[in-house]
C-alpha cells in the first residue's frame, strides 16, 4: 500500500519549502558573517596603514617599537600577501633608518630629508606601500581588477602630508616645492 501522490504532495511541499528556507537562511548568515569579517578586516587594515606611515616619522626607541609592535599584530588578521608586502616595506624602512648598523639608527630628522630629496627612496617606499594596498584590496574585495603594474605606475608618495616640512606661515607657500606633488 503505497500512499497516493495527493496524500504525499502536501508533506513534500512542506519539506521542500523548509529545505529552501534553511538553505536561504544559511546563505544569508554566511553573507552577513563574511560582510562583517571584511568590514572588521578593513578597519584593521586602515589602522595598519596608519601605523606604517606613522612609523616613518616615529622617533627611535620606544615610539618606533610601539608602532612595530602594532604592525606585527597583522599576523593575527592579514592575508599572506599582505604580510609579505608589509615585511617588504619594513625591510625598506630598516635600510632607510639604519643604513650602517655600526653607526646606529638614524633619527627622524635624518630619515625624512632623505625621503624628501631622494626620488629612488620615495619610489621604493611608494612601490612597497602600493603592494600593501593592492594586497589589502584583494583580501577585502575579491572582485578587484587593479593590477600590480597599474598600481606601481599610479601610486606615488607626495611631498605633502607626512613628508611636508614645517614652514613659516609668512612664507609664500606657492614657491615652496615641498607643498606640491611629485608631478608638479
Amino acid at each position: 500500500m503505497l500512499p497516493e501522490l495527493k496524500d504525499v504532495l502536501p508533506i513534500l511541499l512542506v519539506v521542500i519549502t523548509a529545505s529552501l528556507g534553511l538553505v536561504s537562511y544559511v546563505w544569508q548568515e554566511r553573507v552577513k558573517h563574511n560582510t562583517a569579517l571584511n568590514e572588521r578586516r578593513q578597519a584593521l587594515y586602515e589602522q595598519l596603514i596608519r601605523n606604517l606611515v606613522d612609523l616613518l616619522v616615529a622617533r627611535p626607541g620606544v615610539e618606533r617599537s610601539k608602532f612595530i609592535s602594532e604592525i606585527e599584530k597583522g599576523w593575527l588578521f592579514a592575508s599572506d600577501e599582505v604580510l609579505y608586502a608589509v615585511y617588504n616595506y619594513l625591510a625598506i624602512y630598516d635600510n632607510l633608518c639604519c643604513p650602517n648598523p655600526q653607526k646606529g639608527v638614524l633619527s627622524v630628522e635624518e630619515v625624512l630629508p632623505k625621503v624628501r630629496s631622494d626620488a629612488k627612496t620615495r619610489q621604493e617606499l611608494g612601490e612597497s606601500i602600493a603592494a600593501i594596498f593592492l594586497a589589502m584590496r584583494k583580501d577585502v574585495r575579491s572582485d578587484t581588477r587593479v593590477s600590480p603594474k597599474w598600481t606601481r605606475k599610479h601610486f606615488q608618495i607626495y611631498q605633502w602630508g607626512v613628508l611636508a616640512e614645517i614652514i613659516n606661515p609668512e612664507e609664500d607657500t606657492a614657491s615652496n616645492p615641498t607643498l606640491h606633488c611629485l608631478h608638479c
